[in-house]
Order: C-alpha cells, then structure tokens, then sequence
C-alpha cells in the first residue's frame, strides 16, 4: 500500500519529525524518563489543541482537554474493564450504528426490537424498548449519583461503581464491546 503525500499520516510524521524532544544526551540519566514523558505530553497537546474543532467532536465532548494522567488513574479496574470502558467513551464499540459506518452490517438499525431506530449508546441506555428494565435501574443509579441524564456525563463519569454498572448493562445487551 502507497500512501500519498497530503494524507493525514504524512502530516503527522512531518508534524513528529519537526517537534522532537531534546537529545537525551543533554540529559542526565536519572532524570531522562520523567522528562521525556512531559516533553512527549507537551508535544501532544500542543498538537491537539492545533486541530480544528471538529475534529474528534465525539471525544472532545467528553473530555475537552487532554489530561496528563489516565483516566483511570486512582480507579482499581481490570485492564478489560478500563478498555471496555474507553471504546465506548470513543465510540469504537460494535453497535450496529458503528459497524454500518465500517460496511460489517447491512443497517444501522436496533436489532432487538422491530421499530427502525438507529441504535448507538443513547438509543441502548435511554430509549430501547426491548431493554427497558434493565435501563430503567442504570437510570436510577445515575440518579441516586446525581448524574445527568445525557451521554456526555455518563461516558465522563469516574467511578467505579457507575463504570462497572455501564459494562454489565451493555454486556447484556449482546452487543460487543
């Protein structure tokens, strides 16, 4: 495969090759990893922030900035729930809204009920008939949490209980993740 000049990858690479981190030999060997890492996250940063804004509208709604610690940081999650829990706040989660995107399904359409709904995390969480009991204890959890009623702070949200809560309901729905 050829990858023409103008594409996003060469941009990146030229983007990489003209911002790089101070030689490491400039650097004493105690302090060369903390370093290299706040200049590599600084480097990042800056070139998410020079972006347009619609780029990585769905991420961008979640978290605006980039933090410098993981989201996961202070959250004792297993390595499958913490990469669960990122493809949906990415949305790269096999829904069939997503897979028609990718060509792997014919529609776009919930498949658990016969009314043509397109069917992604709102419509699972908030309107699928088919899960309704089971949404309707997600709901009152985020209630009694005080979490609003949007996919925004849900897929924001950072705890525990409220993550693990997410996987299981779209685990039972069928659906991979």
């Amino acid at each position: 495969m050829i990858i023409s000049k103008g594409t996003v990858t060469e941009k990146l690479a030229t983007f990489s090759a003209s911002h790089r981190c101070p030689l490491s030999s400039k650097i004493p060997w105690s302090n060369f990893i903390p370093n290299f890492r706040i200049c590599t996250n600084n480097l990042w940063l800056k070139h998410w922030e020079s972006f347009f804004l619609h780029f990585a509208t769905w991420y961008r709604a979640i978290f605006p900035t980039i933090s410098p610690l993981s989201w996961f940081q202070n959250l004792n999650l297993s390595r499958k729930s913490i990469a669960s829990f990122s493809r949906l706040r990415f949305g790269h989660i096999l829904l069939p809204s997503y897979s028609f995107k990718l060509s792997l399904n014919d529609s776009s359409f919930c498949i658990l009920h016969n009314d043509p709904m397109v069917c992604d995390i709102t419509h699972l969480i908030f309107i699928c008939p088919s899960l309704l009991p089971r949404s309707d204890h997600l709901l009152s959890l985020f209630n009694s949490y005080n979490i609003f009623f949007n996919t925004k702070n849900i897929l924001s949200n950072q705890q525990k209980n409220i993550i693990l809560n997410i996987l299981s309901f779209f685990n039972h729905t069928g659906f991979l993740i």
